[in-house]
């Protein structure tokens, strides 16, 4: 889910030809449409065709009939599930797009012979093709209880993980598409969590924090650069998540406190250099006075992402056949505004049909003088001069070691993990029921409207006093009926904890019932929710709630490490020391892990309640988490106890490290600034 760089490609930026309709200035100054050209060669074309011969960019350009080079400015959604479709080698033979979207893929030996052959029809088409993916989309389970593929952390978790695991998730992200011979990924997105009370939640986003958000997209597009690879941060301007689901997502910030709150995280990315960027289809009201979407809109492509924000790369708008554009327009028409308002290709979603059409229609519109055909050219030559610069890495050695690596290396999947477990949160744990595994916590019985067999055995790691329990209607009918709970009861009288595990599913009563009715049967109950955290307040009765920021569909490597972090082995955060800590010399001070470590290191990222706002995270007992701990004092004396009393010698300032190894043998650091006096 969550990159660009910003480049030259030596040649003038075109303004676009757009309707004659006239609008008022936006909130930042910004016309509402920018006045057409005539139709004549630009000094850039005359210049363009007598360099031909000596630039590959100009010279693909001067080789293409117009058709194709209006179907470069198409980024194609493959419809094939295992390979090219018949419809998808034929439109990728006639038309060439500048670039494909490989949507599924069941499994990651299916996904890597996918590309090869996308590459071997490219080959073929003797024009270079950006072949990428959403990493979320094509490892999700279409037709098989779970996904074949290492589950990727979810763009939420990693932000309840915390700013020190951004890198790590970029570089796992750019591990993926290099495996998978892959060159740009479709994300992050950027969009910041829903401002609406009614909005469902989404694991696609980073949370609320658009500072945080900044940050981590920034680390992601540099683990992408690292390998050469390129990413699309998906969604500017923002606001894509402001919807109910029934009606368009709207853009609700004043004009004027975007670039503090929504803005920011794509300002930022641009600052650092993005290439590509998507311009989604979010209603900008208060940018743009005729309320066009943003991806036709051109005081937000031209005026804002052009001007304001000097982005020199290319920009994708769309999907152009969503169901908020064909409601209001004939996707043709869409695709003109688009590509007047300056955006340089057009994503879609759907069958080479509806594209055939509008790439038609477009080549007559040209031909009428409706459409710019020095527009065309300049978008051409960003979008081959960015695949001159980013060309697929072919070595089919490289591409099957880096495939390996996604497949069979461990350490991968234990980066995967370390990510997970470190955002596993807690928000509740009344009477210090967390952590499990005292004898008054024993026998535990683990609910879950998923399966439960990789979780029981996860627990069975910590005590062989557990059972399970799948409710098996709630994946059929969407929630729990109150025969499952009566057989729950019955069944499980015995048992003193009970663990269930819920979903973000719409229909959250019968989960609701469950854990009241536990409770009332006098047993312990935890509740760990999987998804976007809308109903938690819902479950208050429980004595403890943990989140874990999964799929509810892609759940095993998460529930591992709920178990990890509900037995007691979660993993360690530090908790940093208000202003500067100053020593008198040779006092005797104290310094104790418990008093710094905290444990799990999960935090709630998005506000959903006021009894649950972002940033929560509730602690419990760290001293079944912590096997080992090292105290450096920077004097040369390093001692091996978790509390210890020392005394600084002489004056200065001292690094005090401290390094702590939890009982999963992770390590984690900190240094802690000390002024002696």
């Amino acid at each position: 889910m969550k990159t660009g760089w910003v480049w030259a490609i030596g040649v003038c930026m075109v303004v676009l030809t757009m309707n004659p309709a006239t609008a008022q200035p936006s909130a930042f100054g910004l016309q509402g449409d920018v006045p057409a050209q005539r139709q004549e060669k630009s000094a850039e074309d005359k210049q363009a065709e007598a360099d031909a011969s000596a630039d590959p960019v100009e010279n693909s350009l001067q080789t293409m009939d117009l058709k194709r080079r209006i179907a470069q400015l198409m980024l194609y959604t493959m419809q094939g599930e295992v390979g090219p479709s018949g419809e998808d080698t034929s439109f990728l033979k006639d038309y060439t797009p500048g670039g494909v979207v490989i949507r599924q893929a069941l499994a990651p030996g299916i996904a890597e012979q996918y590309v090869k052959l996308v590459r071997g029809i490219e080959a073929g088409a003797k024009t270079p093709l950006l072949v990428g993916a959403d990493l979320y989309e094509l490892t999700e389970p279409k037709k098989l209880p779970r996904s074949n593929f290492p589950q990727v952390p979810s763009l939420l978790a990693v932000s309840a993980a915390g700013a020190d695991w951004a890198k790590q998730f970029g570089a796992l992200l750019a591990e993926y598409i290099q495996g998978l011979g892959l060159n740009f990924i479709l994300g992050p997105s950027l969009e910041l969590a829903p401002a609406l009370e009614d909005a469902p939640g989404t694991l696609d986003t980073f949370g609320s924090d658009p500072v945080f958000a900044a940050s981590v997209g920034c680390a992601i597009m540099d683990a992408f650069a690292e390998k050469h690879l390129l990413t699309m941060p998906l969604g500017f301007p923002g606001g894509g998540n402001n919807s109910d689901g029934a009606t368009p997502a709207v853009l609700l910030t004043p004009a004027q406190m975007l670039l503090e709150n929504d803005l920011l995280p794509y300002a930022r990315v641009l600052e650092s250099g993005a290439k590509m960027i998507h311009v989604g289809n979010t209603l900008v009201p208060t940018l743009d006075d005729l309320s066009r979407p943003a991806s036709l809109s051109p005081p937000v492509i031209t005026g804002l992402l052009r001007e304001k924000l000097h982005f020199e790369g290319i920009i994708v708008a769309g999907p152009m056949d969503s169901e908020d554009i064909v409601r209001t327009y004939d996707q043709a028409d869409a695709a003109l505004q688009a590509l007047q308002a300056g955006a340089d290709m057009l994503y879609w979603r759907g069958s080479d049909d509806s594209i055939i059409r509008v790439v038609d229609r477009l080549v007559q519109w040209v031909q009428e003088g409706r459409l710019n055909e020095s527009s065309i050219n300049a978008s051409v030559r960003r979008i081959m001069a960015l695949k001159v610069d980013y060309p697929a890495d072919l070595e089919k050695s490289k591409i099957k070691k880096h495939f390996r690596a996604i497949t069979k290396d461990t350490s991968l999947r234990k980066q995967a993990y370390e990510i997970e477990r470190h955002s596993i949160t807690v928000v509740q744990n009344r009477g210090q029921v967390l952590p499990l595994g005292e004898p008054d916590s024993l026998p535990i019985v683990a609910v879950g409207t998923v399966d439960t067999v990789d979780f029981k055995e996860a627990l069975v790691k910590y005590t062989r006093k557990v059972a399970r329990f799948n409710i098996l209607t709630a994946k059929h009918i969407g929630d729990i009926e109150d025969f499952e709970i009566d057989r729950i009861i019955k069944n499980f009288e015995s048992y003193r904890t009970a663990v269930c595990i819920l979903t973000d599913a719409p229909r959250a009563q019968g989960q609701v019932r469950l854990v009241n009715a536990l409770k009332d049967a006098g047993k312990t109950v935890v509740a760990v929710l999987l998804g976007y955290p809308t109903h938690l307040p819902k479950l208050a009765a429980a004595d403890a709630i943990v989140l874990g920021y999964c799929d509810p569909t892609a759940y095993a490597q998460t529930l591992n490490a709920v178990a990890d972090v509900i037995m007691g082995a979660g993993p360690i955060r530090f908790a940093e020391p208000q202003g500067e800590v100053t020593f008198g010399l040779k006092e005797t001070r104290v310094f104790d892990v418990m008093e710094v470590v905290r444990v799990p290191s999960g935090h709630l990222p998005v506000t959903i309640s006021p009894e649950f706002p972002s940033g929560l995270s509730i602690p419990y007992d760290a001293s079944k988490s912590i096997k080992k701990a090292v105290w450096d004092f920077g004097t040369g004396k390093k001692i091996k106890k978790k509390r210890v009393e020392y005394a600084f010698e002489k004056p200065g300032r001292y690094p005090v490290m401290l390094k702590v190894k939890d009982r999963t043998g992770q390590y984690a650091t900190h240094t802690f600034p000390i002024n002696v006096r």
